[in-house]
């Protein structure tokens, strides 16, 4: 049950990248600065061919009205009066990767709490799950009028239901094992699972519905995005159900509520108490908990912000940028298989594992920085992305060998 409904969340959770690229693209449209070759606008009802808040088309690209620019002069991309809802249209990504970040930060700690001290915890993963499909299944009108609140929802209802249904589902870990140190043979099956329905979503997307819809031009991300999002909840919203009402069931609340204190404030306070105990007991503990908040952080940061990248700094369109995080996620496997070979065979201490990964990672960073910052060195950047996975495969069970071998035993479930 754990594994279906996993599944079917990833499967609905990963169409942001199909969705992220659509987004921006609308917002540029409505920015009023857009590169789209309509040599048959008059005759072409495409409504993203239309002249959207009195711009004009010329040549191959949409400016302000009144721009006195040569129409071939590419700088007209970068028209600062090109905005929308005061900010520019590329900063549309990062926009709803913060937005999904605060709204995580704030959510986690109440559904947490919940999850700890309610017999709840079921009805809490049902709710998420209608949640998740219902913001998915809203994004597949995705169009030049809704494109905005389609942003909003998945920053918000999208990410803050995926991320309170993983804390209602991870709750179920610790009772399907006998010992602790079982969690992270687990949890790393569950990452191959997890890999394998992300590449078969991408190569589903990218090359079956890509071939059904027009790739050229703004339309054809738009409508790739709702391709992806149709494909998401045709099969995503089945794996759920079938995880949830046929083998997950209700189970009483992990802890007592302690006396003066409710769901609302329990979480925060425990966190709180959790640094306490971290910084005076726990330190070795506490400064890995340190080191992860960071590096996770980046981590978190660089996946969020690739997209933009691709896009916007590179010049790709959504058929490259859906090739690339394939690539990504295929050469996260070996990653991870090779992460496991270094702990069984102990060709590096647990912490120096991790250390090699995040090394490789940085690596890989400064040479993307390096040599690949323009549509003419994209080409450079499938070079890259190889390593790049294969690092992101290799830290994420190396953290989770470290993170077992210094929690002292007895207090596993609060430091999980």
């Amino acid at each position: 049950g754990f594994m279906w409904d996993r599944i079917g969340a990833t499967v609905l959770f990963i169409t942001i990248l199909t969705v992220l690229p659509g987004l921006t693209v609308l917002a540029r449209r409505e920015g009023g600065c857009y590169k789209y070759d309509c040599p048959y606008a008059n005759d072409d009802d495409d409504d993203l061919c239309t002249f959207m808040g009195g711009d004009r088309e010329r040549g191959r690209w949409y400016c302000k009205a009144g721009d006195v620019r040569h129409p071939q002069d590419k700088e007209c991309a970068k028209d600062p009066d090109c905005k929308v809802y005061g900010l520019s249209p590329s900063s549309t990504i990062p926009f709803v990767a913060t937005v999904s970040g605060l709204c995580c930060a704030v959510l986690m700690p109440l559904v947490g709490a919940f999850v700890d001290h309610s017999p709840k915890r079921w009805e809490a993963l049902v709710a998420t799950a209608a949640l998740l499909i219902a913001a998915n299944a809203l994004q597949i009108s995705l169009g030049p009028r809704t494109w905005f609140a389609a942003g909003l929802i998945q920053a918000t209802v999208g990410a803050g239901s995926y991320m309170a249904h993983q804390a209602c589902l991870f709750a179920y870990i610790p009772e399907m094992v006998d010992d602790p140190s079982e969690v992270p043979s687990v949890t790393g099956v569950l990452k191959a699972w997890e890999s394998l329905a992300i590449i078969l979503y991408l190569v589903i997307v990218g090359a079956g519905g890509g071939a059904l819809v027009n790739r050229e031009g703004p339309s054809g991300e738009v409508d790739l995005a709702r391709v992806g999002q149709v494909v998401a909840v045709v099969v995503g919203a089945p794996l759920m159900a079938l995880g949830i009402f046929r083998y997950l069931g209700r189970r009483p609340a992990l802890q007592e509520l302690p006396e003066g204190r409710s769901l609302w404030s329990i979480g925060f306070y425990r966190v709180a108490a959790t640094v306490k105990t971290l910084r005076t007991e726990f330190r070795t503990l506490g400064c890995f908990y340190l080191g992860y908040a960071f590096w996770e952080s980046a981590n978190t940061a660089v996946v969020s912000l690739t997209g933009a990248y691709v896009l916007e700094q590179l010049g790709m369109d959504a058929g490259a940028f859906i090739i690339i995080a394939l690539l990504f996620v295929l050469c996260a496997i070996p990653g991870a298989i090779t992460s496991i070979k270094i702990a069984d065979k102990g060709w590096l201490s647990l912490k120096a594992s991790v250390a090699g990964a995040l090394v490789l990672s940085s690596v890989c960073l400064c040479c993307v920085c390096a040599f690949v910052y323009s549509p003419s060195s994209a080409p450079y950047v499938f070079a890259i992305v190889p390593f790049l996975g294969f690092a992101n495969g290799w830290i994420y069970p190396a953290q989770r060998n470290l993170l077992v071998a210094l929690i002292p035993g007895g207090c596993e479930a609060e430091m999980y």
